[in-house]
């Protein structure tokens, strides 16, 4: 199954940086640039994606905090007794 378009934005901004809207529609092929916020309105809202004037860029910051949260959550339910697996 192929990626959603949401993820592919996601990938493009990790790998290539800040992009404004028209590059990241040129480069996915998208109808026009106004998909890409609306299709990155939930990353934007937890601040995954960061917009600096016309571009959007990946907030590499947010998958670090996230790796910190989730290995606490591992911690405490490892604590209580629980068993957890990376799901991979």
């Amino acid at each position: 199954m192929a990626p959603s378009r949401t993820e592919q934005i996601r990938q493009l901004l990790r790998m290539s940086g800040p992009l404004s809207a028209v590059n990241i529609a040129v480069q996915l092929e998208l109808e026009r640039p106004a998909l890409v916020s609306a299709l990155l309105k939930v990353d934007l809202e937890r601040d995954r994606v960061r917009r600096i004037g016309l571009l959007y860029d990946w907030n590499h910051g947010h998958d670090e905090a996230l790796a910190r949260e989730l290995g606490a959550a591992a911690r405490l339910l490892r604590s209580h007794g629980f068993t957890v697996r990376r799901n991979s």
